[in-house]
């Protein structure tokens, strides 16, 4: 057994210990499995129940099985690469009789092996070349004595307990060493005395019954019986549970001290009296929705600290006219404002609605893309002199050498396609400016929760009056036709329609209709059809004009790639098709669906599927169908996907979590929530002993995590 103190638990590295051969160290190393507390949480992809043996006379052709059985003639076979074929009878306690083979087996293997003697064997069983069973480079320990106290051939080690048979055993995701890693984990834990130093206090741990570090970690590898098998199967084991808690925990202790940070710090007092005013000089009646976000962010920018805010809001739910009013408010109260969209389309489409919005007010609104040239030397001039205005734009806002002399509001829209540090560097271009970042690509609220948990939240849950409903259909196969004929029958009543592609030009990879041809095809279905194509390699000027003619009516049919998928709004476009609709998430199908049913007229979306489609493709599509709803949509999607998946760690900030899931171990994620923010409560600066144990302890577990910034 290797002695550990608890000391010497995380930071002693691998090559310290005995018995770790060579190639794997070199293993270990290349998954970065540079010390004890990385190998120890290095989480077994799935485990495998060798507590009961199978008689030869039931195994099967196909199966997994472990057996004991006695080794009678061993052989060599040809050589191969990497080794020699090793062959041997296998009989059983009934006398019963398979074969065995080693493809690639080493000197040692024979060694061992033609000695004879009861081994204990597990391994894939399959039909040999002339009809008997045989089993294909099983794994085996040598039976020395088989005392009825535990699993007959279970090889123990120094410490008396069986690692590699006879129990559940733990499998690790592609090593080509699997005893070897089994054996160093069990030695490890072995070496972990009952004083291990455990990050949380024991009160806490009674709170929310969790286990003690060192039971966790055992339990994660060598699970007990406790423990059933669909819990193992899920990951769900007590110490999954602890493991998870721990993560929670770390995750919400910096979004705790964020938020403590930010409401101490000063930022810019916007004056709101003018909000009625901004309010009633909209075009439009705001919906309840729209009222109840417009009161929640008046109130941050009346404060001297600054906003954190994120305003969610289904597709056509009218963020941008809630954000016109705190945007005229920050520039009529002297201030600059800025406005970020990820793309070119969007930020167009933006400011074209906040000069309508805006304008008349007096308030400029300034463009800036990287398309347009960024700034001009005038509004570069006018930005870095703190002249009131707002300036909207895409990543050429906070590229290059452009500043703001008193940005005192910063909104990014679309906020989950930008990196963290898209975001910090727009921030970083005032002091302390008030932030709103928008998405229409709603996150679940037990999401924002770990993503957004320095934030408050404000929801708009319904749609302005006036939106049309919008039917959706899948057509797999031959029923695409129907795609044509749908477009015959909108064009006809003057109506337009958008034909989405997922690629702007063949692939050679990707068996998938492309833009381009897509475009030719259509035309030639509709020779009497005003056809254009848009897609984001083409010159910034040449896509404007096709967009202006579409918006303007010059323009039946726009086949497009996702570039139209945010920033258009045409209200005569009543159908989108959507083709290899599979190879698109369900948000973002959303989000194109969003193109149509703006105006007054009925809209239809159809997903057009390859055949054969997926199971999970068909599962995606078909609800599509079935759901409008933007939040239950974002549900099914994170669901489906998984919160990394879907919403990206570098997009969202969201750590890369071993044993945490914000998706299903939600009361998780409350019960470490509230735990963070009490201790931060009490003390911000985790300067007292207990806080500093507890945060330096879960830091050394799981290593220090990258900064999450100062933005969700």
């Amino acid at each position: 057994m290797i002695a550990l103190s608890s000391a010497e638990l995380l930071p002693l590295p691998p090559d310290a210990l005995r018995r770790v051969s060579p190639s794997l160290k070199a293993e270990l190393g290349s998954r970065g499995l540079h010390a004890i507390r990385s190998i120890l949480l290095h989480k077994p992809s799935r485990y495998e129940d060798r507590s009961l043996t199978t008689p030869f006379v039931a195994l099967k052709a196909g199966e997994r099985a472990a057996f004991i059985a006695e080794v009678r003639k061993v052989r060599l076979g040809r050589p191969r690469r990497g080794g020699r074929t090793l062959l041997c009878n296998l009989v059983d306690a009934s006398g019963s009789d398979i074969g065995a083979v080693w493809f690639h087996a080493r000197p040692w293997h024979q060694r061992e092996l033609e000695g004879g003697g009861r081994f204990f064997f597990v391994g894939d069983v399959r039909l040999g070349k002339t009809g008997g069973l045989v089993i294909f480079n099983p794994e085996y320990e040598e039976v020395e004595e088989p005392p009825a106290a535990r699993a007959e051939g279970a090889q123990e080690n120094a410490a008396g307990e069986a690692v590699h048979f006879g129990r559940r055993v733990p499998l690790y995701p592609g090593t080509r060493h699997a005893r070897a890693l089994r054996l160093l984990v069990k030695d490890l834990l072995d070496g972990v005395t009952e004083g291990l130093f455990d990050p949380l206090p024991e009160a806490l741990r009674a709170a929310h019954r969790l286990l003690p570090l060192g039971t966790a970690l055992r339990e994660l590898h060598f699970p007990s019986a406790q423990a059933t098998a669909e819990q193992i199967e899920r990951c769900d084991t007590e110490a999954h549970r602890r493991l998870a808690f721990d993560e929670f925990l770390l995750l919400s202790i910096e979004l705790a001290q964020r938020r403590q940070g930010l409401r101490e710090g000063r930022g810019f007092r916007i004056a709101v009296d003018g909000a009625a005013r901004a309010v009633a000089e909209l075009p439009f009646e705001l919906t309840a929705a729209q009222r109840r976000a417009v009161t929640e962010i008046l109130a941050d920018l009346a404060r001297p600290h600054p906003m954190q805010r994120l305003l969610e809001g289904d597709v056509g739910s009218g963020k941008t006219a809630v954000a016109a009013v705190a945007l005229r408010l920050a520039v009529e109260s002297g201030y600059q404002a800025a406005l970020m969209a990820p793309t070119e389309l969007l930020a167009e489409q933006h400011a074209r609605s906040l000069v309508a919005l805006l304008g008349p007010a007096g308030i400029a609104v300034h463009l800036i893309t990287q398309s347009t040239g960024g700034a001009t030397s005038a509004e570069a001039k006018a930005l870095a002199g703190g002249r009131p205005c707002v300036a909207v734009g895409t990543h050429a806002l906070v590229q290059g050498a452009l500043t703001f002399g008193s940005l005192a509001l910063a909104i990014v829209d679309e906020q989950h396609r930008f990196g963290v540090n898209d975001r910090l560097k727009l921030l970083s271009k005032g002091s302390r400016p008030h932030v709103l970042l928008m998405s229409a690509t709603p996150i679940p609220r037990t999401l924002a929760l770990a993503v957004h948990g320095d934030l408050d939240l404000s929801v708009l849950d319904e749609l302005p009056p006036g939106r049309s409903p919008i039917s959706t259909q899948l057509l797999v196969g031959s029923a695409q036709a129907q795609a044509v004929v749908a477009l015959r029958e909108e064009i006809a009543k003057g109506r337009q329609a958008y034909v989405v592609y997922p690629l702007v030009e063949e692939s050679e990879k990707l068996s998938l209709l492309d833009a381009t041809r897509g475009c030719e095809r259509l035309r030639a279905a509709l020779p009497n059809a005003r056809v254009a194509l848009v897609h984001g390699q083409m010159p910034h000027e040449e896509r404007t004009a096709q967009m202006e003619a579409f918006r303007a009516g010059q323009v039946d049919l726009l086949v497009a790639t996702t570039v139209v998928e945010v920033g258009v709004d045409v209200p005569n476009a009543t159908l989108m098709i959507v083709a290899n609709a599979e190879r698109f998430g369900l948000s973002q199908l959303h989000q194109l669906r969003g193109r149509v049913g703006r105006g007054v007229y009925p809209s239809r979306c159809l997903l057009l599927g390859k055949s054969p489609l997926s199971m999970a493709a068909r599962k995606r599509l078909k609800a599509m169908e079935r759901l409008s709803d933007g939040f239950q949509i974002a549900d099914l999607d994170l669901e489906l996907r998984g919160a990394g998946e879907l919403l990206g760690t570098r997009q969202s900030g969201l750590p890369a979590f071993s044993f945490a899931d914000p998706v299903r171990q939600v009361a998780l994620l409350a019960a470490a929530r509230q735990v963070a923010f009490a201790l931060v409560e009490r003390d911000p600066e985790l300067c007292a002993p207990a806080s500093r144990d507890l945060v330096r302890g879960l830091q050394a577990l799981f290593g220090e995590r990258q900064s999450l910034g100062s933005v969700g």
